[in-house]
């Protein structure tokens, strides 16, 4: 497989080169875990200044995306923050591994 590449200009030169995904991703990222509350994903999601946080296993393996719209809105959002998990509100689609989230 060829590694991802994404283009952009060079400074003051205004020809495009390629770049490696490595070039421009983030270390260090922030998660959640399935069964951490919303609440708690909404806080880190604070802390670190985004909008979605990757969901892994124990040990480390991907499982899903959880984003803020994901999350409760009603006006009991605290309520539903504390008592709901990632597990609950992880979207559908075909980046997440059910058979991961419920343990089978």
């Amino acid at each position: 497989m060829a590694p991802a590449l994404r283009f952009g200009k060079m400074p003051n030169r205004g020809r495009e080169v390629a770049m490696k995904v490595r070039e421009l991703m983030s270390r260090n990222v922030m998660t959640v875990g399935p069964e951490d509350s919303c609440l708690e994903a909404v806080a880190r999601m604070h802390r670190s200044g985004v909008r979605h946080l990757p969901v892994v296993d124990p040990v480390g393996g991907l499982i899903g995306i959880v984003t803020d719209r994901d999350l409760p809105r009603s006006r009991r959002r605290r309520e539903a923050l504390v008592l709901s998990t990632v597990t609950d509100v992880i979207s559908e689609g075909p980046m997440i591994d059910r058979t991961r989230v419920l343990g089978g």
